[in-house]
């Protein structure tokens, strides 16, 4: 009887480690799939807003002033008061994830920055999760240039800083037009 007892345990045991690990892959790869989507999205307003009225000014305030983005996302918007370049979007606030965008110096691209930082769940892979943004979205899909080491925006500059590295939940993609 008490090996029948230990058996069943040893089952029921297993059966949790397994249902447990496979509930988080689930939620690194919804999440993984909720940023591609974004970024897909992002990119088709980017073009729209390009063909309209180039890619000088380009960012997300701008891109929610003209109305390319749907209205019902201007609520996740946020821009700090007199810099609309450091405006940033979280299209879910589950997943935490923050998208800033701005032109590129020779205004024939643009530069997206990613900061999942903030999303416990995509934090605990960090480098498969910047492995496969920078590989499978920005270099496959969106033919870029990725940037592991980008950060914040520094606003004298107009441009990202080149401070970070391999597992601190930011990345970066240069997109040419």
């Amino acid at each position: 009887m008490p090996l029948l007892i230990a058996m069943i345990f040893g089952i029921v045991s297993a059966f949790i480690l397994l249902s447990s690990n496979y509930n988080s892959s689930s939620d690194h790869q919804k999440y993984t799939e909720l940023i591609t989507s974004n970024v897909d999205h992002l990119s088709g307003w980017v073009a729209t807003y390009a063909s309209a009225k180039g890619l000088e000014e380009l960012n997300i305030q701008d891109l929610n002033n003209t109305e390319i983005m749907p209205s019902h996302l201007a609520e996740n918007i946020t821009c700090p008061i007199g810099d609309n370049n450091a405006s940033y979007w979280i299209m879910q606030s589950d997943t935490k994830t923050k998208y800033q965008i701005i032109p590129t110096t020779s205004a024939d691209g643009w530069k997206l920055l990613i900061d999942f930082s903030d999303n416990v769940v995509l934090m605990e892979q960090v480098i498969f999760i910047e492995s496969y943004i920078l590989n499978e979205i920005c270099e496959r899909k969106h033919l870029g240039e990725k940037q592991q080491n980008w950060t914040t925006l520094n606003g004298d500059k107009n441009d990202f800083e080149d401070i970070g590295n391999a597992s601190d939940g930011i990345v970066g993609c240069v997109i040419h037009y």
